[in-house]
This record gives structure tokens, sequence and C-alpha cells, in this order.
């Protein structure tokens, strides 16, 4: 996503009008949650879109725990 700008996320689905699902997989720490919050607010009402958060601070903590799940679902 070039980090949490929507920029590069608006002009992804610009140019692919068929996307209707948008996961969104940020840190789940306060950065995270606040960007995601920001950009559900941004994305088209026509999609649908969800969180996945990780049951860690960030996926990578999860890989390297050898943890394989995928947290939590929150749908906006």
């Amino acid at each position: 996503m070039s980090g949490v700008s929507e920029r590069a996320l608006m002009q992804y689905l610009a140019d692919h009008k068929n996307i209707r699902k948008i996961y969104l997989c940020l840190d789940n720490d306060i950065a995270g949650n606040a960007a995601c919050e920001n950009l559900a607010e941004k994305i088209p009402n026509d999609k649908v879109v969800m969180r996945l958060r990780p049951v860690k601070k960030d996926w990578n903590e999860c890989l390297t725990a050898g943890i394989i799940c995928f947290g939590f679902f929150n749908n906006f």
C-alpha cells in the first residue's frame, strides 16, 4: 500500500473497478487501527471493507511466533 496513505489504494480501485471486497491488514497498534479507520471512511460505499487484525502487534510477529491464524475480522 506504500505506507498508510490512501493514495495508492484509491488509484488501484480506480484502475480496477471490478474489485468489490477489500481487506485491510495493517498493524494491531494505535497507528494501524487509526489508519484502518481512516482508509475505511474513504473507500467507496459500493465496496465491502473487512479488517484482518493480527493477534500480535503485526503480521511479522505472528509469523516469527509460528502463529498461522488470521486474527479476527472487523466489518466497517
